[in-house]
């Protein structure tokens, strides 16, 4: 299929969300599930969490990448 003028690719989606700045900061990332849905792909946003050794968890509409890589834990 063809992208509508404009359109970026699904990598270049994806190489934008992890050159933001809270990503440097070791902190938290948000995509919605609609806009991951439109420009990449849940597994794809997943394969690039796991590269970097990140941790990803859904809530709601949202995905939440936390940017680094130690330990996580979920309190409630």
């Amino acid at each position: 299929m063809a992208k509508a003028p404009g359109q970026i690719s699904q990598q270049a989606w994806l190489n934008q969300i992890f050159a933001a700045g809270q990503v440097n900061k070791q902190g938290i990332v948000r995509r919605s599930v609609n806009s991951v849905k439109a420009y990449a792909s849940e597994a794809a946003l997943l394969a690039e969490v796991k590269q970097r050794n990140f941790h990803m968890v859904r809530s709601g509409g949202q995905y939440l990448i936390f940017c680094h890589q130690g330990n996580f834990q979920v309190m409630c």
